[in-house]
């Protein structure tokens, strides 16, 4: 059926790693936390805990997002408020 994933498929954890890290293009925590103006544009309900968390962690600092989004997290943040 997708004959390109059965190799990826066959190989072991390790193996998988290796070929991600080297298809991937990223920087460490603290050279992230050196940026000055730290831009994250999401789309998607589905990424509204992973948005909430960065913000909270102070990992953003412009947050541009599609209405859906905006309104998953109003609806998180408000649910989280009234559990505490």
């Amino acid at each position: 059926m997708f004959p390109e994933i059965l190799p990826f498929a066959s190989l072991t954890m390790t193996d998988r790693n290796v070929i991600l890290k080297e298809r991937m293009i990223s920087i460490s925590m603290e050279q992230f936390k050196k940026i000055d103006r730290k831009i994250s544009l999401v789309s998607g309900v589905s990424k509204a805990n992973a948005v909430l968390s960065a913000l909270k962690g102070g990992l953003v600092d412009v947050l541009i997002l599609d209405s859906n989004l905006a309104e998953a997290l109003l609806k998180l943040s408000e649910d989280m408020s009234s559990q505490e």
